[in-house]
């Protein structure tokens, strides 16, 4: 969206991935495991730490006196309190840090996706995984190593498929009967799989 919007973007990420950054619009690339990020030189307006574990310091020496820091997250509690109180003394000037925090609506996302739609952005995405493979994903976020999106999966197939709505047919409610029961296979039959699987995120229904 950056390099969408005619931003100048520089990127950190291990030497594997610097094709990767390139592709997603960075303009520079820096190799944080073979440079470090003390020989990293800029005055940047924005810097997003998309792992949560840049110190404040780097927030302060690389910002404008007035640009802004953006945490995606933090890997300890520890090392949020200790960048959240050093970015409030003085010496860390007119510079703001902030936390995410998104509030989603739904004319940004039609925005987006006409984007995508358009192929203007695109997205990286490492991998896809089934609701019970959850736990395979979490480790390769919480690694701080991911190189794109991990989607999760619901398995939509077999919330249509014929054996789960022979056993929901035969399960019995106990407070509603078998009436909730009917009403829910109804819905589920007047539904179209490879519709709803068309569909884009936020207009399901």
């Amino acid at each position: 969206l950056c390099y969408y919007y005619k931003a100048d973007v520089s990127a950190i990420c291990s030497a594997k991935n610097h094709e990767l950054a390139k592709s997603l619009g960075a303009k520079t690339v820096y190799d944080y495991s073979n440079a470090g990020l003390d020989r990293i030189e800029g005055n940047f307006d924005f810097i997003i730490d998309n792992v949560g574990n840049l110190d404040a310091s780097f927030f302060k020496r690389l910002l404008k006196n007035e640009g802004i820091g953006i945490i995606v997250g933090f890997k300890s509690f520890g090392h949020m309190l200790r960048t959240n109180l050093k970015s409030m003394l003085p010496s860390f000037g007119k510079r703001k840090l902030t936390v995410l925090s998104a509030k989603y609506k739904r004319s940004d996302l039609q925005d987006v996706q006409e984007l995508f739609s358009k192929g203007d952005i695109s997205a990286n995405i490492q991998g896809v995984y089934d609701l019970e493979n959850t736990k395979e994903a979490m480790k390769i976020l919480e690694s701080g190593h991911a190189s794109g999106k991990l989607i999760i999966q619901i398995a939509l197939k077999k919330l249509f498929s014929k054996s789960f709505l022979d056993n929901l047919q035969n399960t019995n409610n106990p407070y509603y009967g078998t009436k909730v029961v009917e009403q829910i296979i109804k819905i589920i039959k007047s539904k179209s799989l490879d519709g709803i699987l068309k569909k884009t995120f936020f207009d399901i229904k």
